[in-house]
C-alpha cells in the first residue's frame, strides 16, 4: 500500500526541516512547560473574572 499523496512531494531534506520547525514551535515549549510545572493557561487572565448570573450576559 502506498500512502495517499498530498499533491506535493517533499525531499528528505525538506521533510527534516519541517520536522525541526514543528519541534521548535510545539515540542520544545511543551517540554519547557513540563519541566517548570507550568500549564498553557498560566499567566492568562480570565475572560470574566467575576462570577455573575448567566442572564446578565444577555442584557441589552
Amino acid at each position: 500500500d502506498q500512502p495517499a499523496s498530498s499533491g506535493t512531494a517533499k525531499t528528505w531534506l525538506q521533510a527534516r526541516k519541517a520536522d525541526l520547525d514543528w519541534t521548535r514551535t510545539h515540542f520544545v515549549p511543551w517540554i519547557r512547560r513540563q519541566v517548570r510545572g507550568e500549564s498553557m493557561g498560566d499567566g492568562v487572565s480570565a475572560k470574566r473574572p467575576e462570577l455573575r448570573p448567566l442572564r446578565d450576559m444577555f442584557k441589552d
